[in-house]
């Protein structure tokens, strides 16, 4: 019963991890797609 207990709380926290790190991905997602992102770099480097 220890054992099944060690592997459950395993199990449990491999499974947490992995939704974090799968919300994790689709916010970072999101904001990409509404980000607006300008090409100044011809304000600090002249060719």
């Amino acid at each position: 019963l220890e054992e099944f207990t060690k592997e459950r709380e395993k199990f449990t926290q491999d499974l947490t991890s992995q939704k974090r790190a799968e919300e994790l991905n689709l916010w970072l997602q999101k904001i990409r797609e509404k980000a607006k992102i300008e090409d100044n770099s011809s304000l600090f480097f002249s060719p």
